[in-house]
């Protein structure tokens, strides 16, 4: 960088040096899109993925700077051009009401973002808010195609509630594989 006259050269140091950073910082978020979108486009046949208005997201200050630092358009842009040449399906699902509607039943409960496990009292189903939004925005993105809906199995111990830990080898193996599809709700 060029400094102009009358800019001290520590200014000018510490403006580059920052640049550096910025730079280095843009360059590892775009190389792990790169690799993840990668992989994920080489394993998996589908993709449903929520149509966020970032724009809208950012208005909340405290949000803004994760949410920029993330690089969701970013991945989500790749993602699209990887699969879609790849032969894969990619489809974009509205956001709306993913993290309070029960995935099970259909259930609208309101809840504040501090409130991390999702309870329904109709079906009783219990399950990580943020799982329950990923298994509502599958169903969207299934539904959108017309197949239908991706139905969960219970793990080896039996319980209807998935957890965490279970959530993420049944949804590997349901997506790469041909997931055991039911019409209705």
């Amino acid at each position: 960088m060029v400094c102009r006259v009358g800019v001290s050269s520590l200014r000018c140091s510490r403006v580059c040096g920052a640049s550096r950073l910025h730079w280095k910082i843009r360059s590892l978020r775009s190389d792990f899109n790169h690799k993840l979108s990668t992989q994920l486009a080489r394993t998996h046949d589908f993709f449903a993925l929520e149509d966020l208005n970032i724009k809208g997201m950012v208005k909340n200050h405290s949000l803004a700077r994760s949410i920029f630092d993330a690089g969701w358009n970013q991945l989500a842009q790749m993602l699209r051009y990887k699969a879609e040449r790849a032969g894969k399906k990619v489809v974009f699902v509205s956001p709306n009401n993913t993290s309070t509607d029960c995935s099970r039943c259909g259930f609208r409960k309101e809840m504040p973002l501090s409130v991390r496990t999702f309870h329904c009292e109709r079906c009783s189903f219990e399950t990580d808010r943020d799982v329950n939004s990923a298994i509502r925005v599958l169903n969207r993105g299934l539904e959108q195609v017309g197949v239908g809906y991706a139905k969960l199995k219970s793990m080896e111990s039996g319980v209807q509630s998935l957890n965490r830990w279970e959530i993420q080898p049944l949804v590997e193996a349901e997506i790469s594989g041909s997931p055991e599809v039911y019409r209705g709700v």
